[in-house]
């Protein structure tokens, strides 16, 4: 088994990655059911990014300006980086946010499934990566590089 094995989707336009990583299990067999698992989560990637890219419309709207919340310091964080927005408010760097990479980890069962969303890898390196358990519910949403 390689470490990892990738594709690429469109959705809503946009390109994204999708994946399978398989860290823990390199070099060795997979277990029928891993893979049977694995076959059905697949078949609702187009769900998960939605899940993911409504976690973090919440996260933003449920927050203010004075509490902590990853989704508003990764907007304030980039918003001058973005040249081409005339409209510098939150709410428009928000609507820029795309997903693009929805990886699977069958070994780790709190952060099965993880969606990042970016504002584009000409703007920056990092995303917000949404974490996911193995029935598809938000644990955590980071900002990752």
């Amino acid at each position: 088994v390689e470490e990892y094995y990738g594709g690429i989707i469109t959705l809503d336009g946009h390109e994204v990655e999708v994946g399978i990583a398989f860290d823990e299990a390199e070099g060795s067999s997979l277990e029928a059911s891993v893979v049977a698992d694995l076959a059905v989560h697949l078949t609702k990637v187009e769900s998960y990014i939605r899940t993911a890219r409504s976690a973090i419309d919440q996260q933003f709207e449920n927050s203010d300006e004075d509490e902590d919340c990853i989704v508003r310091d990764y907007i304030e964080h980039h918003i001058d980086e973005i040249a081409s927005l005339s409209d510098k408010s939150d709410h428009a760097v928000l609507k820029m946010l795309r997903a693009v990479n929805c990886c699977f980890c069958p070994f780790d069962d709190e952060d099965y499934i993880h969606v990042e969303y970016s504002l584009g890898f000409d703007v920056t390196d990092y995303v917000l990566c949404v974490k996911m358990d193995k029935q598809g519910e938000v644990q955590d949403i980071d900002m990752e590089s």
